[in-house]
């Protein structure tokens, strides 16, 4: 997947990056794989998110969001 922030006016983009956490569940040691984007800075309201997936050339619907305050 593919991610583009919106932070003071300027677009980057950000390829996904795939994590494994492991963590014991009884005597089993169980493996989760997790997507994940590494972002230099905490994203605030007002900033923008897209996002979607590219696959073989072909491109997902885009998705966009604007990040809100919680106040």
């Amino acid at each position: 997947g593919k991610l583009a922030v919106k932070i003071n006016g300027t677009w980057k983009e950000y390829t996904a990056e795939t994590k494994t956490v492991r963590s014991r569940r009884g005597r089993r040691i169980i493996s989760q794989d997790f997507t994940t984007f590494t972002l230099e800075k905490q994203l605030i309201a007002g900033d923008q998110i897209r996002y979607w997936a590219e696959k073989d050339g072909v491109k997902s619907e885009v998705r966009e969001y604007t990040v809100k305050s919680f106040n």
